[in-house]
């Protein structure tokens, strides 16, 4: 590898060759009020948070 942070790189991508379900029940029960923002809202957060402007 010319980077040792990548080492694990070659080990975690075969993970992503297939989807990945989460089951948030557990969550949900744990967190009631918690807001689940959309990916809109979310990058309008990051975005609003680094005035890149």
């Amino acid at each position: 590898m010319f980077n040792s942070n990548l080492k694990e790189t070659k080990e975690l991508l075969p993970r992503y060759a297939i989807d990945n379900l989460f089951v948030s029940d557990k969550f949900k029960k744990a967190f009631p009020d918690f807001k689940v923002t959309t990916y809109e809202e979310g990058i309008k957060a990051i975005l609003n948070d680094y005035d890149i402007s």
